[in-house]
């Protein structure tokens, strides 16, 4: 069974976000004042939780999205077999209650 990693959005200053976080991928935002950063990682002060209830801009929107992607793309390039399992019966399930519903009519 796949084990599902919770992702975080967090903000930070960007000459802090350099410093600290070298490795990570992020997105630079407002004349690049500030960097948003989403992670599986647990991060602290000076980083900021982005809270689900925050309106992104579009452009942040869009980078949040193909950064969703990406890591979605990834764990089912390394989980090939169970994806291709799951994937099987969600389709045996859909054509089961399609059968259903049409012997319905």
């Amino acid at each position: 069974m796949l084990k599902q990693k919770p992702y975080y959005l967090y903000a930070g200053l960007l000459y802090k976000i350099e410093s600290t976080l070298p490795n990570f991928k992020y997105t630079l935002c407002n004349n690049n004042i500030y960097a948003l950063i989403y992670t599986d990682k647990e991060l602290k002060n000076p980083y900021c939780r982005v809270e689900e209830t925050v309106k992104l801009l579009p452009e942040e929107r869009q980078w949040l999205l193909e950064t969703k992607i990406k890591i979605n793309v990834e764990a089912m390039q390394d989980n090939n077999a169970e994806y291709i399992d799951i994937l099987d019966n969600f389709c045996t399930s859909l054509e089961q209650e399609l059968k259903k519903e049409s012997q319905k009519k």
